[in-house]
């Protein structure tokens, strides 16, 4: 590992190291008492009805969740007693990632316990209030005992990253002295996004289906409150968690990152699943299941991360054929994304019957800044070859503005067909196509970084750490992407805004990727090379952009409609990404001493 060390510094590697085993010791116990309270709490009544009686489970659930309450501590604590207390860090850091959005779900027990969807926990049998038990404290007392737990994890692995640094005789030099980590991870890093976006979808769509009245299986976007919020956190923290848990310098850190995470999603997704294939008015839905086997993805990555050597490799020519063969083939889906985009602008997206005028879709007026902007970068790519790698980034970020604008338009065109005898006109058919085929630009573009990245070495990646700088616009510019998403960027008395909310339909997913695309990118452009970073934050500033452009495009056409507090929200992300993009690129990112693959 390579750092910077100030003269004079008074902490010594041993007594960093002393810290980081206390931390974590520490953090282990608190993680068993919040397994604890999470394995006693469905012993307890977790709601009453009206007439005092409590309502309980619909299957014999309590085996299942105290399984998987004890299982991260059990991990953690068999890892500790072998020596292995950076893994056992990993491991409690993924559980308690996913801690608040499953806090948040069960907060929905003290809201409405009727509308919670949690047949593990309860079943209503009637519309009467259901009082919340002494089972949902307990509850949420283990997933605060949990986050803590994280926190003192994340501690210790700091102090443990400080005392595996070598002092250089001169402790002011500019020297990174090796401390054998981190070592090439190839393809891992995209894979587990995958797989984390997986999870995380599967964690937002129904948990089962139903025939019984009183308990829904509602998607967390039709849900109420809590769990909405609970199931868009989940599907935030599954994969950011990952990517950064995996990022680690340390192999054994990151693998044991892996398995919290996996974890902690099976601890989300086995109950429902579980729901569906006992109680016979359920039945299994494909989203707990897609996370389930993600999670199983999650484990093997973690497997294989810690049994991968901590081995330094030569360095290697920065861009391999592999990297520029990627590029051209997300260019070529760059461009042919972007032609399809302006293509369905220009097409009408409702057909309607002989003799009738379709009207026209307003919201695909949205669909013209997101072509061209993908249209460029494909250009772009293609022509400036040499600069390939420095403009990739902001593609596998921008793609995304093409599902952030197809989810209005299609919601536009399916709700017209329910009231009217429409269907689906060329330009909605060229809106749909257009989505897979800038999801592949995209992952071609990601694919692209993870074979860059393959010839940098990981280890003083990971030694560099995160600029601060950096890492503070990028925290802003992920907490303001929420309300710039999630809440309406036009009002109007006749006018209905895209938001996050219930009924939303399609529209609500188009936004809920383009927010979690801006949240990942803005905490992963902290751990990026300066140039990279920079590009990665105009990326997402461009989707952030495309957000905005509803209100001019869309709205201002509209008598009475004006600005909503989803237009100040993201005007503020994006002033702050722009920021972020100012400080990746100043002259204290990028020392003059530095290796010139890290500069760039």
């Amino acid at each position: 590992m390579t750092v910077r060390i100030r003269s004079g510094d008074p902490g010594g590697p041993a007594s960093r190291a002393s810290h980081s085993g206390a931390s974590v010791l520490a953090a282990v116990a608190l993680l068993v008492a919040g397994a604890f309270a999470l394995a006693v709490a469905p012993l307890l009544p977790v709601v009453t009805a009206a007439d005092g009686a409590p309502a309980g489970a619909g299957f014999p659930a309590w085996p299942l969740l105290v399984v998987l309450a004890a299982l991260p501590a059990c991990a953690a604590l068999v890892l500790m007693s072998r020596g292995a207390a950076p893994a056992a860090a990993g491991v409690i850091a993924g559980v308690a990632a996913l801690a608040p959005g499953r806090a948040l779900l069960d907060s929905q027990l003290l809201a409405d316990a009727g509308l919670a969807a949690r047949p593990e926990l309860l079943v209503p049998t009637s519309l009467a209030p259901l009082q919340p038990g002494p089972a949902v404290p307990v509850l949420l007392a283990g997933h605060l005992l949990t986050i803590v737990a994280g926190i003192l994890a994340l501690i210790g692995a700091r102090h443990a990253e400080r005392a595996d640094v070598a002092v250089p005789a001169d402790a002011g030099s500019l020297e990174l002295i090796p401390a054998g980590g981190g070592g090439t991870r190839q393809g891992l890093l995209v894979g587990v996004l995958v797989l984390g976006t997986a999870a995380g979808a599967g964690m937002l769509v129904a948990p089962f289906g139903s025939d019984n009245a009183y308990l829904l299986g509602r998607s967390a976007l039709d849900a109420p409150g809590w769990t909405l919020a609970g199931g868009v956190l989940l599907a935030l923290m599954a994969p950011t968690a990952a990517c950064l848990l995996a990022s680690a310098g340390d192999n054994s850190r990151a693998g044991g990152g892996l398995l919290g995470v996996a974890l902690g999603v099976t601890a989300v997704t086995a109950p429902p699943v579980a729901a569906g294939l006992t109680m016979p008015a359920l039945r299994p839905a494909w989203g707990p299941v897609l996370a389930l086997l993600a999670a199983v993805g999650l484990i093997v990555s973690a497997a294989v991360l810690r049994h991968r050597p901590d081995v330094r490799e030569p360095a290697r020519e920065l861009v391999l054929p592999g990297a520029d063969r990627l590029h051209r083939l997300a260019a070529v889906a760059a461009l042919l994304a972007g032609a399809l985009a302006l293509g369905a602008a220009v097409l009408p997206a409702i057909a309607a019957p002989a003799g009738v005028s379709a009207p026209a879709v307003s919201a695909a007026r949205v669909l013209v800044p997101a072509g061209a902007m993908l249209l460029a970068l494909g250009a772009s790519l293609l022509l400036l070859a040499r600069r390939a790698g420095v403009l990739r980034p902001a593609l596998a970020v921008s793609w995304v503005a093409v599902p952030l604008v197809a989810g209005p338009v299609l919601d536009t065109v399916f709700t017209a067909g329910e009231i009217a005898d429409v269907g689906f006109g060329p330009g909605a058919w060229v809106t749909a196509a257009a989505v897979p085929v800038a999801a592949v630009a995209g992952l071609l573009a990601a694919l692209a970084g993870g074979v860059e990245r393959d010839d940098v070495d990981l280890a003083v990646l990971a030694a560099r750490g995160a600029d601060r700088p950096v890492l503070v616009a990028g925290l802003a510019a992920a907490v303001l992407a929420v309300p710039a998403f999630g809440l309406p960027v036009a009002t109007g008395p006749d006018y209905r805004a895209t938001a996050i909310a219930t009924g939303s339909g399609i529209a609500a997913w188009g936004l809920v990727t383009g927010m979690v695309a801006v949240v990942l990118a803005a905490v992963v452009a902290a751990r990026c090379r300066p140039v990279r970073s920079a590009a990665m934050f105009a990326g997402a500033g461009f989707v952030v952009t495309v957000r905005l452009a509803e209100l001019p495009l869309v709205a201002s056409p509209i008598a009475g409609a004006g600005p909503a507090p989803g237009t100040w929200a993201s005007l503020a992300c994006l002033v702050v990404l722009a920021v972020g993009v100012a400080v990746s690129v100043r002259p204290a990112a990028m020392p003059a001493g530095a290796d010139a693959a890290l500069r760039r």
